[in-house]
């Protein structure tokens, strides 16, 4: 899919989502698929203090053996492995630097079927499909095995029937829209129709942003909807070498740098990682200080490298 198309299309909001003080700009996958269309092959376990801070409020779950068989087996099924990794200039360059400061940096995992996937469209959805996301993987096997699904539906509230003093779940109402005349969704021609689906049960999975959502236009009261809400802030930071870097080929993540990972012994720091280095993506971040020294840096865009660092967010927002 195009840069123009993937951002209308792929990333909720068009990919522009922000803070109530915008301060804080969410990036958040809305498509078939979910993030797992449009993240980079990057698959990292849950970390053990993580799984530890979950058990220390109650849900010792995570820190069992039976957690670990699950992770193992969602890796299993995605052929996450770092044997096939080959690395571009921009990963290069993070793992030389960390060698040279004495820093810990390490290859990531990646969904990719136990293939080498060299490419750095990702972020646009796997048009080779080789990445083994929810597209190609896990809504399959849920064909398979009996699901349906429906395109262009959304859901707006949940439904509810009342059954011995109890509210009972009894479906979703949403709007379906379908898909243009030229078989495209951008077009104006489209038919939409409220829909009604009936059934036993309901789970909720629309994402950290819009399951909230989802629950408080249902009529839902529990005033912890909505909070106790995490997120991982980043920041770029980006460099012109010498030599031709060729920034937007090959695998966007396959290293990680977590020296800083572990500041106040509970997990909080952050970690350095390569980004995704197409055109579209990293030209709009730069620092507008005028036309002429926007174009000279673009001019440069062959020879730069661009690395973020990812923050383990320690308190909680709405």
């Amino acid at each position: 899919m195009s840069s123009t198309d993937a951002g209308i299309h792929l990333f909720h909001n068009g990919g522009i989502d922000t803070s109530d003080d915008n301060s804080v700009a969410f990036l958040a996958g809305q498509a078939w698929g979910g993030g797992g269309t449009i993240n980079w092959s990057a698959s990292l376990q849950t970390q053990g203090f993580v799984r530890q801070e979950w058990a220390d409020e109650g849900l010792s779950f995570f820190t069992s053996s039976e957690y670990q068989d699950c992770l193992d087996r969602v890796c299993q099924r995605m052929g996450v492995s770092t044997k096939y990794i080959e690395h571009n200039e921009n990963n290069r360059v993070l793992i030389e630097g960390a060698r040279k400061l004495g820093f810990s940096a390490k290859e990531v995992p990646q969904n990719t079927g136990g293939n080498k996937h060299y490419c750095g469209y990702c972020t646009l959805g796997c048009g080779a499909a080789e990445k083994q996301g929810p597209v190609v993987s896990w809504l399959p096997d849920a064909a398979n095995a009996g699901a349906q699904f429906m395109e262009g539906f959304e859901a707006e509230k949940i439904v509810f029937d009342f059954a011995s003093g109890r509210r009972i779940t009894t479906g979703v109402e949403g709007t379906w829209t379908s898909r243009d005349e030229t078989g495209g969704v951008s077009g104006s021609n489209k038919t939409k129709r409220k829909v009604l689906i009936k059934a036993k049960r309901v789970i909720v999975s629309c994402g950290t942003l819009h399951s909230p959502l989802l629950l408080l236009r249902s009529d839902l009261t529990n005033p912890q909807i909505g909070r106790n809400l995490h997120c991982h802030p980043a920041s770029l930071v980006a460099g012109v070498f010498p030599q031709e870097i060729r920034p937007w080929e090959g695998g966007i993540l396959t290293t990680i740098c977590d020296e800083f990972s572990n500041q106040d012994t509970k997990g909080h720091g952050a970690k350095i990682n390569a980004m995704t280095m197409i055109p579209s993506w990293v030209l709009p971040m730069i620092p507008w200080t005028g036309g002429l020294d926007f174009k000279l840096l673009a001019s440069k865009l062959s020879r730069m490298c661009a690395h973020c660092t990812v923050v383990r967010d320690r308190d909680t927002g709405q």
